[in-house]
């Protein structure tokens, strides 16, 4: 196999370091799409460091102060000193580009990130000792690790941008509104008319002691939901997806005795409301993911299962498997 070199550009970072020096609206242009890390040569990082502590901060920058920055850091000499500084600060005439130069530099990052990260689960692969759950979650978990960091800046929005999504999200719920609910219907008037129907990007976590109806009423919701045409998906992690599916069974013919259905013993016709029952929900955009697995939650996170809604029980054994 021929050997993979690690992408990476030194003048393209000494670039943006000399842009980052020369015009004080350079990090404001930069600060949200990089961080140190990202700059493959050890003694740029330290640089850019120091310039986005100092942005923060809301300290001018200049070589003069950067230096001072550097020397206060302990880092000067390491980076080549006011030399290295002069030298970078010469390299450009404007920031022209700059937000570009940034997202190659980025893209670099992330390359060298993925070769990193496929390297090691590689020897996991051959590794027959490691069990092939933890060796798929430690994918999952590259994946979700290289996707952060290529959406660093997706959630950096100025005033004005964020004023025309939100009148834009305005627009959306006066238009398509349905009796003052503009989300997902809850199945509950009083609930609605609280929330408007749950929110896109939204998280509603369901809290209270042990066996007091957190699973019936979540799965009360995802019925709501699927009612009216949304496509919703039901991680359970704690109950198999036939159990739920007894409780919705139950939930949709009001007559069918639970404890009938779990014994064996229903009566003709409470088969026949059964399979009823089964008929309707079958016509049901909701799915369900009973794999205990909690990095299969993870990908439904992510929005890998494109799916309008996303219900998670028990919320705590995918936390405590994140740890």
């Amino acid at each position: 196999m021929a050997e993979i070199l690690n992408p990476h550009d030194a003048d393209l970072e000494s670039v943006i370091l000399g842009a980052c020096l020369a015009e004080s609206t350079a990090m404001v242009l930069v600060s949200g799409k990089l961080c140190p890390e990202m700059f493959y040569e050890a003694k740029y990082g330290e640089i850019f460091a120091a310039l986005l502590a100092m942005h923060r901060a809301g300290k001018a920058i200049d070589i003069i102060t950067v230096r001072a920055e550097l020397a206060a850091r302990g880092k000067l000499e390491f980076v080549g000193g006011a030399f290295e500084l002069a030298r970078l600060l010469g390299r450009v005439a404007s920031s022209a580009h700059l937000e570009y130069h940034a997202l190659i530099l980025r893209g670099m990052y992330i390359r060298r990130e993925m070769i990193s990260g496929l390297h090691r689960l590689l020897a996991v692969a051959a590794d027959e000792s490691v069990d092939l759950g933890d060796a798929l979650a430690g994918l999952h978990q590259l994946i979700e690790h290289l996707e952060g960091k290529t959406d660093f800046a997706g959630c950096l929005r100025d005033m004005d941008r964020l004023m025309l999504d939100t009148l834009r999200q305005m627009d959306g719920r006066v238009a398509n509104n349905r009796n003052g609910i503009t989300g997902i219907p809850t199945g509950l008037r009083d609930l609605d008319r609280l929330t408007a129907g749950w929110q896109r990007g939204d998280l509603h976590i369901i809290a209270a002691r042990p066996s007091v109806g957190k699973t019936a009423f979540a799965l009360h919701l995802a019925l709501a939901a699927g009612r009216a045409g949304k496509q919703v998906l039901v991680n359970s992690l704690e109950m198999q997806g036939e159990r739920l599916g007894d409780r919705w069974l139950c939930a949709q013919a009001a007559s069918l005795d639970a404890g009938h259905l779990k014994s064996g013993q229903l009566s003709a016709d409470e088969q026949q409301q059964a399979l009823e029952a089964a008929r309707q929900l079958s016509c049901l955009p909701v799915y369900v993911d009973d794999n205990p697995k909690a990095y299969y939650f993870q990908q439904a996170q992510n929005g890998l299962y494109a799916r309008e809604a996303i219900l998670c029980d028990v919320l705590g054994i995918t936390l405590d498997d994140v740890k």
